[in-house]
């Protein structure tokens, strides 16, 4: 049941780029994307969820990570 919250124990990504230096060394760029609630509390002017946030909504970051894939 997607209302359950299970889906927020998941860490969710967009992948913007796969690159491979050998066949052991791949790496994907990732920008990470954030549940309401995992927002910083002093963001301003909003912070945590706010009314007009969808249930599932996600909030696209500009945080990129290089991981070892």
């Amino acid at each position: 049941d997607p209302k359950d919250g299970i889906e927020k124990d998941f860490w969710v990504a967009k992948i913007l780029q796969i690159r491979v230096a050998s066949t052991k060394d791949v790496y994907a760029l990732v920008a990470w994307l954030y549940w309401p609630e995992q927002l910083p509390q002093d963001t301003k002017p909003y912070t945590g969820r706010q009314a007009h946030h969808g249930e599932r909504e996600l909030i696209y970051s500009n945080y990129l990570d290089v991981i070892h894939v």
